[in-house]
């Protein structure tokens, strides 16, 4: 994924991008790079949410810092051409519509479609996803590349290598080695950035702002999910609010959330990478954080 800047505005790419079709009640619903990292035309978004195209470009744009590491501007094949449209992420999609204010949706069919689709896009993303982690035929492979081996081994020691020389994170270095390699091989391997332990040196170190579930690790749960499975309306930020005043996390001075003793026994920080190329670190919760903390009884 290509970086946005302002106003949704990034670099298209070069080609057209392939496309595959879905369905969502009757609606065709484009899935962008399915091979690669698959994303979601924003209009089509709006379609399937029955949302005014200008309106829900505008929520994007009121909500670009959250989103930025999962747009991407793209060229695809079309009855009249070429066209570049904005895409989107599951993952952005997902924080993207926890925007939209149910409250405000009179008509219950209406906000009952916003959830459905929210749904149906976790379940029809996911399966794309894991088609990636099946091993690819030969021929996929770039043929003028060296083969996964020699391009895995190099990248990896140069991670190795950035930890021992430079003091980068040796977790954070093999992520983005992980990237690098998946562009040279023509891959998406970030999802192997899941199977990277957890931070052991430092429980003190810092989320980023909204993962969600692209990166979640199997038995812990990221803000976002907790939100979903309480329900009624809650969001990621509302569960580490309850979370920083019962005393689980807190920010530091740059503004980030931070684990704290108490939290420890109960979440694991873990370093991830981004379609993006963005590498950092996000915390995940043990399912038995809520009723630990006191969220369920």
């Amino acid at each position: 994924m290509i970086q946005a800047q302002n106003q949704l505005g990034v670099a298209a790419s070069a080609s057209p991008s392939p496309v595959k079709m879905e369905d969502f009640h009757g609606l065709t619903v484009r899935i962008v790079n399915p091979n690669t990292f698959p994303t979601i035309p924003l209009n089509d978004v709006a379609e399937g949410i029955g949302a005014d195209r200008s309106g829900f470009r505008k929520l994007a744009n009121r909500n670009h810092e959250l989103i930025k590491d999962d747009i991407s501007k793209v060229i695809i094949s079309s009855s009249q051409g070429p066209m570049e449209t904005i895409c989107i992420s599951r993952d952005g999609i997902i924080v993207l519509l926890s925007k939209v204010d149910y409250l405000r949706i009179k008509d219950k069919a209406r906000r009952e479609k916003v959830i459905d689709f929210q749904k149906w896009v976790k379940k029809t993303l996911v399966k794309e996803i894991q088609k990636q982690s099946q091993p690819l035929a030969p021929q996929t492979v770039n043929p003028f590349s060296a083969n996964v081996s020699e391009v895995m081994g190099r990248y990896m020691e140069g991670a190795r290598a950035a930890s021992r020389e430079m003091g980068v994170p040796l977790d954070l270095a093999m992520a983005k080695a992980l990237f690098l390699a998946g562009r040279d091989l023509h891959m998406d391997l970030t999802g192997f950035a899941r199977l990277l332990p957890a931070a052991t040196t430092e429980n003190y170190r810092p989320s980023i702002a909204a993962p969600t579930t692209t990166f979640t690790h199997e038995g812990y749960l990221s803000a976002e999910e907790i939100a979903m499975r309480l329900g009624g309306g809650l969001r990621g930020k509302n569960v580490n609010k309850y979370l920083r005043n019962h005393g689980f996390v807190y920010k530091n001075e740059e503004g980030m959330w931070c684990m704290t003793d108490l939290g420890a026994h109960y979440g694991k920080v873990f370093p991830y990478a981004a379609g993006s190329g963005h590498v950092g670190y996000y915390i995940c919760w043990r399912p038995e954080v809520m009723r630990a903390s006191g969220m369920i009884r």
